[in-house]
């Protein structure tokens, strides 16, 4: 149970000698410097500087009886601030890092118009994809399913199609006939039609962007087009399937 404790408080934000220090003061009581030191086998220097950090992090204090300094813990409860300060050095940590991007930006070299494709090699990438989809909160449009990509993904989409449909981010999707009934065509916020087509890969056009997943054993691989010209072209071609779509 102790080896629990010390993970879950190091986990929070205190060292492992402070742990102990801790761990001690709050089963023994108030305590003197050397008592602490004996009893975790520290160094007393060090004991002095692990015990100044507890108090400064509001966790631990003293008494002073017969001008002897006793260290105590505080009540458990105290250790909510822990939380507290890793919430307000998470916030300072955002501060920076928006600082940083700020002035990155200054210094970035936008890709030029003939660097217009990008490959992600990884699930991951694919969901930072799906992700920058809700971000825009326009329609997109889904020419091909592929049942494979929806497995390898379980875990992940139905969070993505709950925070669609609270984002309103509507889509239209061409489907093979194969799936016609199956649960694809029961979600909301959708328009699907069913079209017979042998496309080796499933295409996802959304404002200046195409992006073509592509299965194989190693993984998924998505490759992106950022063009207006290619995108536009795309969304003509889904255009022209939706209408034939419709009339079968």
């Amino acid at each position: 149970m102790e080896e629990q404790n010390t993970v879950i408080l190091t986990s929070l934000g205190l060292i492992e000698n402070e742990v102990k220090v801790y761990l001690f003061l709050l089963k023994s009581g108030p305590s003197l410097a050397s008592d602490v030191a004996m009893a975790t086998k520290l160094h007393r220097t060090h004991v002095y500087d692990l015990l100044s950090s507890l108090i400064k992090k509001t966790i631990i204090s003293y008494v002073i009886r017969e001008n002897r300094r006793y260290f105590q813990a505080v009540s458990p409860e105290q250790l909510k601030v822990l939380i507290e300060n890793k919430e307000d050095e998470l916030k300072k940590d955002e501060e920076k890092l928006g600082q940083l991007i700020n002035e990155l930006k200054k210094s970035y070299a936008s890709p030029k118009e003939h660097l217009l494709v990008s490959v992600y090699e990884s699930q991951r990438g694919f969901k930072t994809l799906l992700e920058d989809i809700l971000k825009k909160k326009q329609e997109y449009l889904v020419l091909g399913y592929n049942p494979s990509a929806e497995e390898s993904l379980k875990y992940f989409l139905p969070g993505f199609y709950k925070r669609r449909l609270e984002a309103r981010v509507h889509r239209r999707a061409i489907v093979d006939p194969a799936f016609r009934g199956t649960w694809v065509k029961n979600q909301k916020m959708q328009e699907i039609r069913f079209f017979k087509y042998s496309f080796p890969m499933g295409i996802i056009i959304y404002e200046e962007r195409v992006v073509m997943t592509i299965l194989q054993e190693g993984g998924q691989i998505a490759i992106v087009i950022d063009n207006k010209k290619i995108s536009d072209n795309f969304r003509k071609l889904f255009e022209s399937i939706w209408v034939q779509a419709a009339k079968q």
